[in-house]
């Protein structure tokens, strides 16, 4: 009978690491699916894209959209994905902090040089 229960627990100890093992790559592949985290991180780009074309003293109408597309691409090259919606799930907080800290000396020179200053 102690054989069995050792063969048993051996049996359970695997198992356990089966699992955890299965729970870290579908912890991986979790993307945000749905649109509220979506139009989340939207409402935070062009929040932070208002704030640094404030700060610039550019027109956020006519020059936010610079500052948004300069967003969103370093945004997909720093998790290295094509669409927002394939961001990884436990990603999520890490991108909103990451928007709410981008900063773009080029974008910035690009809409200085647009506007001709």
């Amino acid at each position: 009978m102690g054989l069995f229960i050792q063969q048993m627990g051996a049996v359970v100890t695997a198992l356990d690491q089966r699992m955890k093992k299965l729970e870290k790559l579908t912890e991986q592949r979790v993307t945000i699916n749905n649109s509220k985290q979506a139009k989340a991180l939207q409402k935070r780009v062009q929040a932070r894209s208002a704030v640094l074309c404030e700060k610039h003293g550019f027109s956020y109408a006519e020059d936010g959209e610079a500052f948004r597309r300069a967003i969103w691409r370093d945004l997909k090259a720093q998790y290295a994905i094509d669409d927002i919606h394939d961001l990884p799930a436990a990603y999520f907080a890490l991108a909103g902090t990451f928007i709410d800290g981008w900063s773009s000396f080029q974008t910035v020179r690009k809409v200085r040089a647009r506007r001709g200053g």
